[in-house]
Parts: structure tokens; C-alpha cells; sequence
């Protein structure tokens, strides 16, 4: 191993006074991030650089569309959202398999919802609810999710044990498992409230309750209901809200006399 191109990221909390690395007596240099396919992995602000440097270039990627469909005189809603699809929307997906936490999501959705608002010409201050629904569209994290499945399916069905991915997938099991089971006797007992790991699984494993579902890598629910929950689930959550918004009760009745 040659040491001079060797680094070494700790990944944990809090920065630390980690001890240095050394081989063969040899120290080796602590980075604070790694980046690997333009994916940054910080040591303790895990996915949050490479979420706003996505949302970046996804605004970028908008306002360069939108200069383009002036130029064009493309005003259409749905070719606009078509031409989203196909040049904005690659941009922020890129990585969405790995990056799993809510709120870096967030700041992606947002410039999905931004996009969709300008098209209408609509304040920023409308309901996303009613915008997603005028054009007929759910979130973008939905998608996230069936891709996250599919790559959690590829990962399970790797036959190679040698492999560095069913290497780090054989880990994350462990870890999910030594936090969610409780052994009673011969029953073992799932903990969703116990504190668990930051780790990949354990994300996809909360996401999955949020549907009664649980990781068995073994018989993997369909990506295809996941889809069709996700979006129940969505399409319900917000007509239970709707009750508290003036707006979107608004909208539902000029819908229901249209």
C-alpha cells in the first residue's frame, strides 16, 4: 500500500481527537470528507454537502429550461413538465439510493415544487398540495424510494460474498438486526423505538413501517406497491390536512363542481 496516496476519513457525530493512522510506522493524512463518483461523504455532516450541491445544479438546470422554453415559446404546463422530467430530474436523482434522510430530501423537493409554481404562475406561498394536484404529479421522493428498493433488491440478490457491496450490506444487516430484536425466549421481538445506528438500513427500515412493512431481504415487497402505498398514503395524509387548510378545502370544491 502506498501511503502517500492513502487517506483516511473517520466518520462519526461529533469531530473527535481520533488517534492518526499509521502504517508500517508510517502516519497516514485524516481528510474531513471523501469523494467518490462526485458523491461527497463527509466524516460528520454525512450526505448534506452533496444534497445542496444537488440542489445547486437542480436550480441551475431549472433556470437554464426556463430561458430555454422563453426562447422556444414553449408556455405549456405539461411540455414543461415533460422537459423537467427529462433534463432537470436526472440531476436531482442523482445518488437518491444512498441519500435517505427527510429533510436533505427536503431541499430537493423544493426545487421541484419551485419549478412547478413558476410554470403556473402562482405565488410561492400556495399549497404544494394543490400545485402537485394540478398537475397531476407526487413528489419526487416517492420515485426516491422505488429507486432505493430496486438498488436494496439488486444488493440482496448478489451472489458474490466476496463482493465489497454484499460486504457492506452483510454489516448493515447486522447492525439493523443487534438494535431491532429483542430475544424473548425463542420469539424475537421487533424495537422500532429503540435508539438505532445511523446507518442506510435502519432509514429503509423506518420507511418501510411507515407502510406495516419490514426488510426481509429474503422476499422484498414489490417496488411497484411500494409506488402504489407511497402514493395512498400521500394522496390520504393530505385530504386528513385539507380539513385545516381554507385553501386546498377551496380547491377540492371548485374540483368536485368542475
Amino acid at each position: 500500500m502506498n501511503v502517500k496516496k492513502t487517506k483516511v476519513v473517520v466518520f462519526e457525530a461529533h469531530k473527535s481527537l481520533c488517534q492518526a493512522f499509521q502504517y508500517e510506522g508510517e502516519a497516514i493524512k485524516q481528510l474531513n470528507f471523501f469523494k467518490y463518483l462526485s458523491v461527497e461523504l463527509h466524516g460528520t455532516k454525512g450526505m448534506q454537502a452533496t444534497i445542496q450541491r444537488l440542489a445547486m445544479s437542480g436550480k441551475k438546470a431549472v433556470f437554464a429550461l426556463r430561458r430555454r422554453c422563453v426562447e422556444l415559446r414553449i408556455f405549456d404546463p405539461t411540455l414543461q413538465c415533460q422537459l423537467f422530467d427529462a433534463l432537470v430530474k436526472p440531476v436531482l436523482n442523482y445518488g437518491c439510493e444512498v441519500w435517505l434522510d427527510h429533510m436533505a430530501r427536503e431541499q430537493l423537493e423544493v426545487v421541484h415544487r419551485a419549478f412547478l409554481k413558476l410554470s403556473l404562475g402562482v405565488s410561492t406561498t400556495t399549497s404544494n398540495y394543490v400545485v402537485l394536484a394540478e398537475f397531476g404529479r407526487f413528489p419526487l421522493e416517492i420515485f426516491w424510494w422505488q429507486q432505493t428498493m430496486r438498488f436494496l433488491s439488486r444488493v440482496s440478490s448478489e451472489v458474490d460474498s466476496d463482493r465489497m457491496l454484499r460486504l457492506a450490506s452483510d454489516v448493515q444487516l447486522q447492525l439493523l438486526a443487534a438494535k431491532q430484536k429483542i430475544l424473548l425466549g425463542n420469539q424475537s421481538v421487533v424495537c422500532r423505538k429503540s435508539r438505532l445506528p445511523a446507518c442506510w438500513l435502519t432509514q429503509v427500515d423506518e420507511q418501510l413501517s411507515m407502510y406495516n412493512l419490514c426488510i426481509d431481504c429474503n422476499q422484498l415487497p414489490p417496488c411497484a406497491r411500494l409506488n402504489q402505498l407511497a402514493k395512498r398514503q400521500y394522496i390520504v395524509h393530505h385530504q386528513v390536512a385539507a380539513a385545516d387548510s381554507s385553501r386546498v378545502r377551496a380547491y377540492l370544491g371548485l374540483n368536485s363542481l368542475a
